[in-house]
């Protein structure tokens, strides 16, 4: 598992957003003060907790998490006082959101399924159906995605929820190694459309689908397509054109900087070495259970010719510092104290954790993201050429 570049907050905070449009919908204008109805009350009573998401500005992760579980509570006991208005939906849209940024799978999926039910909206239903397919492939039900997905083709066509619909599948292919499959699927959603925006998001999954499969003359090919039907757009292509340039084969990006024990960085110094890029972060769950592996991988294969680079995309330099320290890191590592902001991490347009590069005695990339035994193996062989 990587740890995206994302922030929970940040997430929370989106989705409410984008969800207070509903308010603006024909029919669904703020109720006034004196009406008493049963729909306007309710309207009245969610409106207060919605601001209140709206509104919050926690100073911390903690702050964050404390105020999304108060509202979730206040809307689960709003549903329970209101089963059945059209507020109602918006509260377990907002709900379901909610659940899924403290990763209650079940919980969401249990109030996309009332969105599903009770909605009278396509917009909603569409929504609570892709939450759903999300859903069921995070829980392995890859049959049962895929006919969710399905479903929402048959019944939007030719709309934004439909190409998700393919977006989607598109990925459960791709996460299964299907990638001709993966590809069809986006090929015939192409066919049905002739927004441009939408044919663009079509375009650059196909990208990201060649890449990960490291198919790069058809990846090169399509990004060629991409910037000839959409010259203003070729800046999107930007973080693509990282990959691209940093595909397996092709010479990394230099790195040259002062490393936090003193002495320079130089990668290009390190011709006739097998070298490891690694990028991490002391906050990295997934790189603090690698990390074992590749510090012994350096005591066996430094004296053969290993070298590696550590990159941390820790907040505070004195973190990384302390680690590396504890942990007997004895290899050259950079920080800046920017995060995700790294110089050398957006130099290499890095928006997960773990990264690795490994790197041949000519300096050229042979391997991306490899670890365990399979980082020993590739090291081996390469110190053996």
């Amino acid at each position: 598992m990587f740890l995206k570049k994302t922030l929970v907050l940040a997430f929370a905070l989106f989705t409410l957003s984008a969800l207070s449009l509903y308010a603006e919908e024909p029919g669904n204008a703020p109720a006034k003060p004196d009406d008493t109805s049963k729909e306007s009350v309710a309207k009245q009573k969610f409106d207060v907790i919605k601001r209140e998401l709206d509104n919050a500005k926690p100073k911390s992760r903690e702050e964050a998490m404390q105020l999304i579980a108060k509202k979730t509570t206040e809307i689960e006991s709003f549903i329970k006082d209101f089963p059945d208005t059209e507020t109602t939906v918006e509260a377990y849209i907002t709900l379901s959101q909610l659940y899924m940024v403290v990763q209650n799978s079940d919980g969401a999926l249990s109030s996309f399924e009332q969105v599903e039910k009770l909605s009278k909206k396509s917009e909603e239903k569409a929504i609570a159906m892709l939450g759903t397919a999300k859903i069921l492939f995070s829980k392995g039900k890859t049959d049962e995605c895929l006919k969710k997905l399905g479903e929402i083709k048959t019944q939007f066509p030719k709309t934004q929820h439909s190409v998700d619909a393919s977006m989607g599948i598109a990925s459960v292919y791709q996460e299964t190694n299907k990638k001709d499959e993966a590809i069809a699927e986006l090929t015939a959603a192409e066919a049905t459309v002739t927004d441009e925006k939408l044919l663009k998001e079509i375009s650059k999954k196909k990208i990201e689908i060649y890449s990960k499969f490291e198919d790069y003359d058809n990846m090169k090919k399509q990004m060629d397509s991409f910037v000839e039907k959409f010259p203003k757009s070729k800046d999107e292509l930007k973080p693509i054109a990282k990959e691209f340039d940093l595909r397996v084969g092709n010479t990394p990006y230099e790195i040259e900087a002062d490393s936090l024990q003193g002495g320079k960085i130089k990668l290009s110094d390190l011709k006739g070495k097998v070298v490891l890029i690694d990028f991490w972060a002391t906050w990295c769950g997934p790189c603090k259970e690698e990390m074992p592996n590749v510090i012994k991988i350096y005591g066996e294969f430094n004296p053969k010719g290993l070298e590696i680079v550590g990159i941390s995309l820790d907040n505070k330099i004195q973190d990384a510092k302390q680690y590396i320290k504890d942990k007997k890191m004895n290899w050259p590592q950079f920080a800046d104290g920017k995060g995700w902001g790294n110089s050398i991490g957006v130099l290499y347009g890095v928006n997960s954790i773990p990264m690795t590069y490994l790197l041949d005695k000519k300096g050229l990339i042979r391997y991306k993201n490899v670890r365990g035994e399979e980082l020993r193996e590739a090291i081996k062989k390469l110190i053996e050429e």
